[in-house]
């Protein structure tokens, strides 16, 4: 049973996965993860009927996205792995959002504003059935750009993400299927549990793509010590 944790973005969630989904909460309210994120763990395992001593592993969306959001994330999934002994799996977490438009056929576009007019983003080519096929580094980048570089593949293009988008062309996905989810996480995570593969939970770091501009608490310098939440 592998608990999966997506904090990318305001939007966050937490999954269950056993030999398929067992349960996920997403919740987009006016609190931090800071304050929501144990709490739902807490509820999903309770309603569940899960115990800690029942998972095998532990999961965490990466980024890009909100860098507040992926330290919570990621701090949070280190401490839990390291206090359950369980292995932890590291997702990028557009490689989830394109994993949950899998089925398409064409080029998936997924993106999460980063604000100054720019996104993150990187393109898949998705065959209908397997898994996507990045074809991009992860990308941190104005929309203008973005669509340029997606007119470079042909066929139809699908464009998902946290953002409302105008002037490109393709089918742009609304709602849920548009945003990370924790369920995608878990999935991710459970095929590479299958193939024996799993990440350091000591080196773990998330996937910031660019630096954040807020400046470090005084005291701490350039880089504060993490700590368990």
């Amino acid at each position: 049973m592998i608990l999966a944790l997506e904090t990318a973005t305001a939007t966050g969630s937490v999954a269950l996965w056993g030999e398929g989904l067992v349960g996920e909460y997403t919740l987009n309210i006016q609190r931090t993860h800071s304050e929501r994120l144990m709490p739902a763990v807490v509820k999903i395992l309770e309603d569940a009927q899960v115990e800690p001593g029942d998972l095998t592993g532990l999961a965490v969306s990466l980024g890009p996205g909100s860098f507040t959001g992926l330290r919570i994330g990621t701090m949070t999934a280190k401490a839990l792995a390291w206090s359950l002994k369980l292995p932890l799996f590291g997702i990028p977490t557009l490689d989830a959002m394109a994993w949950s438009l899998r089925y398409s056929q064409g080029l998936l576009c997924p993106f999460l504003d980063c604000r100054r007019g720019e996104v993150y983003s990187a393109l898949y080519l998705a065959d209908g059935g397997s898994e996507p096929k990045r074809q991009t580094d992860y990308l941190a980048l104005p929309l203008t750009e973005l669509f340029a570089q997606a007119q470079k593949y042909p066929g139809e293009k699908y464009w998902f993400g946290d953002r409302p988008l105008e002037g490109q062309e393709g089918i742009v996905v609304t709602g849920s299927p548009a945003l990370p989810r924790a369920s995608s996480v878990a999935e991710l995570a459970h095929r590479r549990s299958l193939a024996g593969e799993a990440d350091d939970s000591g080196s773990l770091v998330p996937l910031y793509v660019k630096r954040s501009s807020a400046k470090p608490r005084r005291g701490f310098g350039a880089n504060p010590p993490a700590h368990p939440l």
